[in-house]
């Protein structure tokens, strides 16, 4: 199986996607990307463009919110939610249907639980609700950025995997866990959160050696790491550079205290499959 990031799936065609889809290989998506692209779709001039962009999600199987599931997979419960599936799907068919912005934004989608939704202004929505996650992110990775540069044990590489697991500790002590839930297995809190954490660590050290401001778009970067457990069978695919090079890192430095079945492929990689000639 395939996890696409968002520089996959702008990479990828439609008809690339149709012929793996047919071969049997299974795809699948992330409502980040998802989300990602869709703040695009009102800009001028771009709209049959983004249409689609965003219409390939259409041969994806799309994953749910991660940190929903990861939260659920430590009995963190979910009443009354509506997955981001089921939205992106009803708004992926409103989509299909529209031949211009206007159209798409004078639709109305129902949800599951027979509630209607707006999509009036949904670029706008999603780009203000994202821009504030991707501020809070900056954030904290800019923090990281200047404790890690005043770091003796950042420099060796010996102490990464500590420094690691202090961020999965970090993240599990974010989470609003039931009472009858006060503690989580260690190996739980790794498998869930040690790639994400993984990805933020070595994204930081790439900018204490390079410098340069903190792209607001590592947030979704990062969040698609969150569908990545220590044994996940999704293969990552990305041209970005950044991200290979923050996940290759991480790869090497595990060993042996965590193993990972992590592996990336670059889009030519499924477009050669695509054509037959992989």
């Amino acid at each position: 199986m395939f996890l696409l990031d968002t520089s996959a799936m702008r990479a990828l065609s439609h008809t690339d996607l149709q012929s793996l889809v047919r071969k049997g290989i299974s795809l699948c998506g992330s409502p980040y990307a998802c989300w990602e692209l869709l703040c695009h779709l009102d800009e001028e001039g771009i709209f049959s463009k983004q249409k689609a962009e965003l219409l390939k999600f259409q041969y994806l199987n799309i994953l749910d919110d991660p940190q929903i599931i990861i939260e659920s997979s430590l009995s963190v419960v979910h009443e009354n939610r509506v997955s981001d599936v089921d939205l992106i799907m009803a708004c992926l068919a409103a989509l299909q249907k529209s031949n211009s912005l206007d159209e798409f934004y004078s639709s109305y989608i129902r949800d599951p639980k027979g509630g209607y939704r707006e999509i009036s202004d949904l670029s706008e929505r999603a780009r203000i609700l994202l821009g504030g996650l991707e501020t809070d992110y900056v954030d904290f990775v800019s923090r990281l950025v200047t404790h890690f540069g005043n770091s003796p044990d950042a420099r060796d590489i010996s102490t990464h995997p500590h420094l690691i697991f202090s961020m999965v500790t970090g993240e599990i002590g974010k989470l609003k866990l039931p009472n009858t839930l006060p503690i989580v297995p260690r190996e739980d809190a790794v498998r869930c959160f040690w790639i994400y954490c993984g990805y933020i660590f070595y994204r930081s050290i790439c900018y204490v050696e390079k410098g340069g401001p903190v792209p607001k778009n590592d947030y979704e970067d990062a969040n698609i790491c969150k569908h990545l457990r220590t044994d996940t069978q999704l293969q990552l695919v990305t041209d970005d550079d950044g991200t290979i090079e923050a996940l290759t890192s991480l790869i090497q430095s595990s060993q042996p205290f965590v193993r990972l079945t992590l592996k990336m492929q670059k889009t030519t990689y499924l477009k050669q499959l695509a054509r037959g000639t992989g």
